[in-house]
């Protein structure tokens, strides 16, 4: 999808993707070479303990762990970690936990979907849930910073304070929409420092979603418009003659075999077929109504569901659901899954199957 699809994307973020896409490639030798260079002179020694560069970026978890852009944010950062060591500069992402700044930008609590498809507010008792089957939460790590390290893999990320994280030479630093607004309001953006790497953007699409969208012959792009309204769309197309044609058909029935002119001795088999005929039109027209109720309640049923995951009240899913969904929908296996389907170089919002 274009940028210009999906709602909540500042046009500064598109012209930021494009210019990084523009520049030529980030993995270049000559220009990391370069970078790295600055980046020893500069500091006087290696970004963390093991000699492994830095890949860094800093999100703001809140209470449940985040949005799902954050989580995109740092498996963003995981994928650059993971593409720079597989070009012979080992490498690791970290990702910095900002303090929660309740209500920062007015912005509402992410939600989460229900196993019946509706729109709930997160229930911390299933992060807690979460958090006791991944092993337990060692005394004094906040949650969402123990989600993270545990889902990610101790392996692929480090999750620190942001201060910490702040503290580490970067070769690459990950940002989202918010950091890139922050930068450019203070003039901090692009120079000598890390290489600004933006954040993957996406909407991540279910099996049940993908078939209700081919089903009805929708877009992901087709539910920003509201659910409603999608709903509505999608009865209209489905709204078919066939009851008013039967209806039709009673009426001329009455009017053939309801017309004088026969005798006495045909009128009893005359009325005795009309019935029969009439009889067996409303017996199909009954049938007909039963069957388009059904079609029409699975399909609200089916449209809203899929609007719900891909497009909660019309926004982007991205920015309405709690990042945790990811694991508690497709496991968190599906964390690995996603993070090998990501296009870090992608010049676009990317739609990304997951079952």
């Amino acid at each position: 999808m274009r940028f210009e699809e999906v709602p909540g994307i500042p046009p500064a973020w598109t012209d930021f993707v494009r210019r990084f896409r523009a520049s030529g490639d980030p993995f270049d030798p000559r220009r990391l070479g370069e970078r790295m260079e600055r980046l020893h002179r500069s500091a006087g020694r290696s970004p963390l303990p093991d000699g492994a560069l830095a890949v860094v970026t800093h999100i703001r978890p809140g209470l449940f762990g985040g949005r799902v852009s954050e989580w995109l944010q740092c498996l963003t950062a995981v994928r650059v970690a993971l593409e720079l060591s597989a070009r012979g500069w080992r490498s690791k992402a970290v990702i910095g936990l900002l303090p929660d700044a309740r209500g920062a930008g007015g912005r509402s609590a992410p939600l989460l979907v229900d196993a019946r498809g509706g729109l709930r507010a997160i229930d911390p008792a299933a992060l807690e849930m979460l958090a006791d089957a991944l092993g337990g939460i060692p005394a004094g790590t906040p949650l969402p910073g123990f989600l993270l390290g545990r889902l990610l893999g101790e392996d692929n990320a480090v999750v620190l304070p942001s201060a910490a994280a702040a503290e580490l030479p970067a070769v690459v630093e990950v940002v989202g929409f918010e950091d890139l607004a922050e930068r450019a309001g203070s003039g901090r953006l692009g120079g000598t420092g890390p290489l600004l790497w933006p954040r993957v953007s996406a909407t991540l699409v279910d099996g049940r979603s993908r078939r209700t969208l081919d089903r009805y012959a929708l877009t992901p792009a087709d539910l920003l418009a509201g659910e409603e309204a999608v709903v509505e769309a999608v009865l209209e197309r489905m709204r078919t003659p066939v009851p008013g044609r039967l209806e039709e058909l009673c009426g001329e029935v009455e009017r053939a075999l309801g017309e004088a002119g026969v005798d006495d001795g045909l009128q009893k088999v005359r009325d005795s077929v009309r019935k029969r005929v009439l009889h067996q039109l409303d017996k199909v027209h009954r049938q007909c109504l039963l069957a388009l109720s059904v079609q029409e309640a699975a399909a609200r049923r089916r449209v809203r569901r899929a609007c719900h995951t891909l497009a909660p009240g019309a926004r982007s899913q991205e920015e309405a659901l709690g990042g945790v969904w990811i694991p508690l929908r497709f496991s968190p296996a599906g964390l690995d899954r996603l993070r090998e389907r990501l296009d870090i170089l992608s010049p676009e919002h990317q739609l990304i199957e997951m079952d």
